[in-house]
């Protein structure tokens, strides 16, 4: 589990220090987290922070919410059928993205 008052990497100067719920939105709840660190290292540190709270989010069965978008197509139409150049482009993309996240789980 995240400690706050352990994890503090050589880039955190202070904190960090858990600030509250900033917001509820439609699908999320925006947490505050607030550390000093020089100008340098702020975008490291937010994603040291950002990784290390989804840790505990993953240890804990805590599910991101995302907004979905259903996009369906009436395939008896010939104005929606794909063209085979443009499958092939869809077909590429994702199988280059199934190889860049394989190895996701394997990062922690």
């Amino acid at each position: 589990m995240l400690n706050l008052k352990t994890f503090n990497p050589v880039s955190i100067v202070e904190g960090p220090f858990y600030k509250g719920v900033s917001e509820l939105a439609d699908s999320a709840v925006v947490l505050l987290f607030v550390a000093k660190c020089k100008e340098a290292d702020i975008y490291q540190v937010q994603r040291d922070l950002n990784r290390e709270i989804k840790i505990v989010f993953d240890d804990n069965n805590v599910n991101v919410p995302f907004p979905q978008v259903t996009v369906s197509y009436d395939q008896g139409n010939e104005d929606t059928k794909l063209s085979v150049k443009d499958r092939k482009v869809a077909e590429a993309f994702v199988e280059e993205q199934k190889d860049l996240s394989k190895d996701i789980d394997d990062k922690k």
